[in-house]
């Protein structure tokens, strides 16, 4: 016997990594459950005088994702195979499922299961975690455009989602430059001076190609540095937004601005 026992289709929808889906890897990979399991930390302060401690804040540390699935298919070696190809593609990236539409997780594998060339209908499961941010994310962000020109600009960014999630923000320098910059999205303001942009370079805050989120000056040519030496005392150290509508203001020299969100999901 060669093929596989039974169907084709997975039992729980499909389960993608960076868009390709562990069900099309190979002949008989089937997902047949997918769970969710977020680890919660407490926060919290003495009650002066009495017992018991007061609730201060349940911080979302971290979101498990476990993949349950098999490989129906009795031939050893193509079953090797088969899971070769699977435990190559779950290193990690941006995970998606049918189960939730327009939504991702950016994970990492954290655990993946012994299996065995001789029990062709067992089940396995694989771990995935995301920790930078513990939760699922609009495909699709949600995003505002300001043109200012002097003075204040005032626009309103969109947020959608569940739970308080970060603003990035890219403001491009006019044919003037970009020297000083007040930039405000709802409660967090942030203030720049001696920045000393050339026109077209931009200030950005978001992640870098190694994940780490901050404030950085984009040069035409590709080439960046840090403009945290120009940021002002008592400015926000993030942009953040909870879900609805987030009020987002501009002074300063003239430039181009793009803010964009991901809605984050429970």
């Amino acid at each position: 016997m060669s093929g596989m026992t039974s169907g084709t289709g997975s039992v729980c929808g499909w389960v993608a990594l960076d868009s390709i889906r562990l069900d099309t890897l190979a002949e008989g990979l089937v997902v047949t459950d997918v769970t969710e399991a977020p680890s919660l930390a407490a926060e919290t302060e003495p009650r002066a005088g009495l017992d018991g401690l007061w609730l201060t804040r349940l911080r979302r540390e971290k979101l498990t994702v476990r993949v349950g699935f098999r490989v129906r298919q009795v031939n050893r070696k193509r079953r090797a195979q088969a899971l070769s190809l699977a435990a190559d593609w779950a290193r990690g990236g941006l995970l998606t499922w049918s189960d939730r539409p327009g939504q991702r997780l950016t994970v990492r594998c954290t655990a993946w299961p012994a299996w065995s060339a001789l029990r062709w209908n067992e089940s396995l499961w694989a771990e995935f975690t995301a920790f930078g941010i513990p939760w699922w994310e609009s495909e699709t962000p949600d995003t505002l455009a300001l043109s200012h020109t002097g003075g204040e600009t005032a626009g309103t960014l969109a947020v959608s989602g569940q739970a308080e999630t970060e603003v990035d923000a890219r403001l491009t320098a006019g044919a003037g430059g970009l020297d000083t910059v007040t930039l405000t999205v709802g409660g967090d303001r942030v203030t720049f001076t001696g920045l000393g942009m050339a026109a077209g370079e931009a200030l950005v805050f978001g992640a870098d190609a190694a994940g780490r989120r901050g404030w950085r000056i984009e040069g035409a040519d590709g080439s960046a540095r840090s403009a945290f030496s120009c940021r002002s005392a008592g400015s926000a150290d993030s942009l953040r937004s909870a879900p609805g509508s987030a009020t987002v203001r501009l002074r300063g020299d003239a430039c181009e601005a793009l803010l964009t969100a991901r809605g984050r999901f429970l």
